[in-house]
């Protein structure tokens, strides 16, 4: 017998992000997470999947036209966990529609930006944004870390993981660094088992002593690949 309950909805579906049924997990992280195929544009860290049940979570490249894309993935994921990031929800509405398209174009085929998203099947269901800190061309870091809660537990968080160390290390970083908040200690376990290291205590967003507080972690790329 099947039984049917309405549950009120998600934050996150508020921007337009889907909410699918959960899959079974069957084993999950590192062993499970491969690089499947190049992609026509001839780059390796195009397509990445993680297996289960059924559907496996890939993940691509945003495109230079997903602007609106990116928009919801980054309103939904503050909607999701307020305090996990930099910028609010307020500060994100503020920006208006050519923020994001600029944001998406930048970070297109860049070796300095990064966008990348998770998808189960056609629907998207994360993303992880990376940087490279001004006069620091030798470090990239990983900003807006985020996977939809009805597929976590899945491996898509190591998937996104594994195509960011895959292209920091391809355009010639040496490091990649990340900000996670002090009491996120499923995300802190997460980068620790991918090899993060904690650099010190938390440390304010500002210097104004009110505002949130993130911990500085560092995984290194050794053996560094060439600069471009």
């Amino acid at each position: 017998m099947w039984i049917s309950i309405r549950v009120p909805p998600a934050p996150w579906e508020a921007f337009g992000l889907k909410v699918a049924p959960i899959t079974p997990n069957t084993g999950r992280h590192p062993r499970n997470i491969h690089p499947v195929r190049w992609s026509a544009a001839g780059r390796p860290w195009d397509i990445f999947d993680v297996r289960h049940d059924r559907q496996a979570i890939t993940v691509r490249p945003l495109t230079a036209d997903e602007g609106a894309l990116l928009r919801r993935l980054r309103l939904a994921s503050v909607a999701d966990a307020p305090m996990a990031f930099w910028h609010t929800t307020a500060v994100l509405t503020s920006w208006p529609v050519a923020e994001w398209t600029r944001r998406a174009r930048a970070a297109a085929d860049s070796s300095t930006d990064l966008i990348m998203v998770a998808q189960r099947g056609d629907e998207v269901v994360g993303l992880v944004q990376g940087l490279t800190p001004p006069g620091r061309p030798w470090l990239r870091e990983l900003a807006s870390m985020w996977v939809a809660p009805q597929v976590r537990g899945q491996g898509g968080a190591d998937t996104l993981l594994a195509a960011a160390f895959d292209w920091s290390y391809r355009v010639g970083a040496e490091a990649v660094k990340l900000w996670v908040a002090p009491g996120n200690l499923a995300a802190r376990r997460l980068y620790a088992r991918h090899g993060f290291v904690v650099l010190g205590g938390p440390e304010p967003t500002t210097s104004d002593p009110l505002v949130r507080t993130f911990i500085p972690m560092l995984r290194t790329l050794y053996p560094a690949a060439p600069r471009r």
